[in-house]
């Protein structure tokens, strides 16, 4: 037996604690779910409804991920039918039982081509839900920082890259790029999903919702809405619609400026996560640290 499904059974005979089913599920009853770089997620059958078992990674502190603001703002977003909800969490936080949502992922709509106007509005409709919820309620959520949050995975990338492609030197890169973005786009201030991509939009019959909140911090609102464009890759006339269905303009600075960070932080991302080859990271972050030069 696989290491994943030893752990896969051991969580299932933890049944009785989560009290949602009446008898023992089976290894039979989980089929993997596709997707998800950081996590290993099970389709879990049971009589009484179908539900997702995530398997929380093992690296999740590295990528610097708190599992208790995540819960705080799934609770909160769920409540506003805006992420499903969470039916058990492990007190050791090594897995999580959700809610399984039945609908279209945006990912697989992008497949057939450019969202229409109709999904834009709807995306930023419920972008807008999220930021407009009341921070009184988010007393203990982290707010993030660029620097730090990017120092993170610097850290895993230097530990990576460092004595294998001593060619490059990523401290002065580093350097560089953390003096450049370190800002924030201005002093807005919401309760951000931090990783909107559109493999975790679910198209539903309750209407959009979000996957996925491990990344969930207080934050500017512009981080989500350019989130979605570095993961989607929206370009030119997709991103002129997306900027209109959020009343934005793309020379305004402060959505430069959060465009230029989500950048950052997705390539820092695949960097700590050795998802991207040296070369490749070298050049991308090179480009965008002369596109964010003064």
């Amino acid at each position: 037996m696989s290491p994943a499904r030893v752990s896969l059974f051991r969580v299932l005979s933890e049944w009785r604690d989560w009290q949602l089913c009446q008898s023992a599920p089976k290894l039979t009853d989980c089929a993997v779910l596709p997707g998800g770089l950081t996590n290993q997620s099970w389709l879990l059958k049971l009589p009484e409804g179908r539900f997702v078992l995530r398997l929380n990674a093992a690296n999740g502190g590295q990528l610097d991920i708190n599992r208790q603001a995540e819960y705080q703002a799934r609770t909160l977003a769920a409540a506003q039918q805006l992420a499903p909800a969470v039916r058990y969490r492990c007190p050791q936080e090594r897995y999580w039982i959700s809610d399984y949502l039945v609908g279209e992922p945006l990912s697989q709509q992008l497949l057939a081509g450019s969202p229409t106007d109709q999904t834009l509005q709807q995306l930023a409709g419920q972008l807008g839900c999220l930021h407009g919820l009341p921070l009184d309620d988010l007393d203990n959520m982290p707010r993030l920082q660029v620097a730090p949050k990017a120092a993170v995975y610097w850290q895993l990338i230097h530990q990576h890259y460092a004595s294998t492609y001593p060619q490059f030197d990523w401290l002065a890169l580093e350097q560089q790029l953390q003096r450049q973005l370190a800002a924030a786009p201005s002093e807005r201030l919401s309760l951000c999903h931090m990783d909107a991509n559109p493999d975790n939009w679910i198209h539903t019959t309750n209407g959009w919702q979000l996957l996925d909140w491990e990344y969930a911090a207080l934050g500017h609102p512009y981080w989500d809405l350019a989130g979605l464009v570095v993961a989607a890759g929206w370009r030119g006339e997709v991103l002129q619609r997306w900027l209109a269905a959020n009343q934005l303009v793309a020379d305004d600075p402060v959505w430069q400026r959060a465009l230029a960070q989500q950048q950052y932080f997705s390539v820092l991302w695949y960097g700590a996560q050795q998802l991207l080859p040296a070369e490749r990271l070298w050049q991308q972050l090179q480009q965008l640290r002369i596109n964010t030069e003064d």
